[in-house]
């Protein structure tokens, strides 16, 4: 079979997998291992060869970084810290319109530097956030999108498990990633801050006068300030160290997990909850690394049956620079991201097939 041909029912065989509803690893696996088959006509050179790629993929160190992280925010976010930093968000805003969204926003902020990944933030903050808002008469459909828009935050602020995500699958410096994704973090988050604003100044129906409770306007109690003091050092000694150049960022991961270890024990977190906390980042972090082994398979399918080429020769004859092949990317991950997973639309990378385009503005 020609390599147009070839990438043409891979494309289309992978498009189909996945619309019928089959998960994107298997899909990505099961194109790999048959385009694999049909390019060399032998089954056993297509499992050496799928072996191969992934001892490749799996040896690197940099894997240990995604599920260190996500034990470091999931001990933080089971040990009440993340209640006490939502709790100090409040007391410094206490005179701000539309109070308890504002501090919303903001303690996602500072979560998502502690947390790498979104759905712990949202999970956090629809039980520590959500029923404040409700319970003083806050929009019910602007609370939520309070809460799961803030979440985001985590997919740029890091230690994001997107940017190492999307790092280890493009080959670029985690840590020239990480210092990318803080000031378009802290951007949006201060843009979400002002809307806020000025929503509560046009339509105060939306987010009415809520009173300091009786835990806020007890002040800084100890527990607020030890959660305060142990999250922001986290975030010092983690992103700090990775941007000094002090440690790697997969140094910087089991330090962030031992901090995280020491709050949590400090803040009485049972030891049975310790090891929920654990089995959890488990629970997330195979997913995402069985993708990844998958999208090197399927990245090594394209190199090696010549499919790069062609699409490559395609975009050329299309006319698209490097920066037109940016503004399609991003489209077409704009539409499937309305389908898919963020982590799930990535293995899409669109610089295996620009040389030339920076992996951070991919």
């Amino acid at each position: 079979m020609s390599p147009e041909s070839l990438t043409i029912v891979s494309l289309a065989a992978l498009i189909l997998m996945v619309v019928i509803g089959l998960p994107i690893g298997l899909s990505l696996a099961a194109t790999s291992l048959i385009g694999t088959y049909f390019l060399f006509e032998s089954l056993d050179l297509a499992i050496f060869t799928a072996g191969n790629a992934s001892f490749s993929i799996l040896r690197n160190y940099i894997f240990a970084t995604i599920p260190l992280f996500i034990i470091m925010g999931n001990l933080i976010a089971r040990c009440g810290a993340a209640s006490d930093l939502y709790t100090m968000m409040n007391l410094m805003m206490r005179r701000v319109p539309a109070r308890l969204a504002i501090a919303t926003v903001a303690g996602n902020a500072v979560f998502a530097a502690i947390s790498g990944v979104s759905v712990a933030a949202a999970a956090t903050f629809s039980q520590v956030a959500y029923p404040q808002m409700r319970r003083y008469n806050y929009h019910r459909p602007l609370a939520l999108g309070v809460i799961s828009g803030s979440a985001m935050l985590g997919m740029l602020i890091p230690p994001s498990i997107l940017l190492i995500f999307w790092g280890i699958l493009t080959e670029t410096s985690i840590g020239d990633l990480f210092l990318a994704g803080v000031i378009p973090g802290l951007l949006l988050a201060g843009l979400f801050m002002i809307y806020l604003y000025i929503v509560a100044k046009r339509r105060p129906e939306l987010t009415p006068f809520a009173p300091m409770d009786d835990a806020e306007d007890g002040g800084l109690t100890a527990s607020v300030i030890g959660s305060g003091i142990g999250i922001l050092g986290l975030i010092f000694v983690v992103i700090g160290g990775i941007w000094g150049g002090f440690f790697t960022p997969t140094e910087a991961s089991g330090i962030g997990a031992i901090g995280g270890l020491v709050l949590a024990v400090a803040k009485g977190l049972r030891p049975a909850a310790i090891v929920d906390a654990i089995i959890a980042a488990g629970r997330t972090s195979a997913p995402i690394m069985f993708l990844l082994l998958t999208a090197a398979l399927y990245s090594q399918f394209l190199v090696t049956s010549g499919a790069i080429n062609v699409i490559t020769d395609t975009i050329e004859g299309a006319g698209f620079g490097p920066i037109g092949l940016i503004v399609a990317m991003t489209v077409i991950w704009l539409l499937l991201g309305m389908i898919l997973d963020s982590d799930l639309d990535h293995p899409v990378d669109g610089s295996d097939f620009c040389a030339s385009c920076d992996g951070i503005w991919l």
